[in-house]
């Protein structure tokens, strides 16, 4: 992906491999699907926000909608604002991120024990729920590396500047 995002520096992502590599026809379907990516992920992060706060500050269910709907409207104003501020809160975000990251490992770092983790455990596969509860790790990962080629056209030097990024994060 860094190649192809440092080749054709445009920030449609997979839309403007689809349309160099295939056609405009399979452009047409590659897009659809990252709309439809971006959607969900945007349901998602809404209701992930909206339960993060429901855990932290006990409120009734029945506000989901008005938080959701606030955090949609937080987000596209932000994205109306332009590129820059976009980034800029993206930038915080993910300091932030970090940082608290980096504060959760070294505070675990006495409560480590490689027998209750790693030897006692069941390592046997029963059940499709554990499964689940990992997706959402695998997919904020995935979404981690897969903005930054998206980001190709706001980028300085792109053939030099995307893999680098890509390699450093």
């Amino acid at each position: 992906m860094c190649q192809l995002s440092a080749t054709i520096p445009a920030g449609g992502g997979p839309y403007i491999f689809a349309l160099h590599a295939i056609g405009p026809r399979a452009a047409f379907f590659s897009g659809l699907a990252e709309t439809l990516k971006g959607i969900a992920v945007s349901a998602s992060t809404f209701y992930t926000i909206y339960s993060y706060l429901q855990a932290l500050f006990d409120i009734d269910v029945m506000f989901a909608p008005v938080f959701v709907v606030t955090f949609g409207f937080l987000l596209l104003s932000l994205n109306i604002f332009g590129v820059q501020a976009s980034f800029r809160m993206q930038a915080c975000s993910t300091t932030l991120c970090v940082l608290l990251l980096l504060i959760m490992f070294f505070s675990a770092i006495p409560h480590l024990s490689y027998n209750r983790w790693v030897v006692e455990q069941n390592w046997e596969f029963t059940s499709l729920d554990s499964t689940i509860h990992a997706i959402p790790s695998a997919m904020w990962f995935y979404l981690g590396i897969e903005g930054l080629p998206l980001a190709s056209d706001e980028t300085i030097e792109p053939e030099k500047n995307v893999p680098l990024g890509l390699f450093l994060s």
